[in-house]
């Protein structure tokens, strides 16, 4: 792997979902190494499952931002989606989908997306890729195992 390169394999797992006692633990595993490992816990109204995996995102966007390549692995369909296929559609529909309901999680989806943004102005590759449960690597496999 080039040496300004990182892979970030990223897991969220949500207690009490929806619920004003939730918490949410959220785990990044860099170069697929699992002694690499970091976890950061969220608690508080208004943290869901989703929210946590899209917080993830920007959490490893933020860390690695002076890096040339940032490939962040997650498995979350639905985050990587927000900030790969459907962010820009919805932001050219002035934050509204196509059938004009408002977005969830709008402010970490922007967030997300501005700092997409100004690390390729930065000509810095950002690749944020979906890892199927049933599909998912080694380094992922062992964070669920900590």
């Amino acid at each position: 792997m080039m040496e300004d390169s990182v892979n970030a394999y990223l897991i969220s797992s949500c207690r009490n979902n929806g619920t004003s006692d939730v918490q949410v633990t959220m785990t990044m595993c860099i170069d697929n190494n699992p002694e690499s490992t970091m976890t950061r816990l969220l608690t508080g109204f208004g943290i869901t499952n989703q929210r946590a995996d899209l917080l993830a995102i920007k959490w490893a966007l933020d860390i690695f931002k002076e890096k040339e390549v940032i490939n962040i692995y997650s498995r979350s369909q639905y985050a990587v989606n927000c900030v790969t296929i459907w962010g820009e559609q919805w932001r050219s529909n002035n934050w509204s989908s196509s059938s004009s309901k408002n977005i969830k999680n709008v402010d970490i989806i922007k967030s997300i997306l501005d700092t997409i943004i100004l690390l390729r102005e930065e000509r810095k590759s950002i690749n944020i890729i979906f890892v199927n449960k049933n599909n998912q690597n080694e380094a992922i496999q062992s964070i669920e195992c900590n």
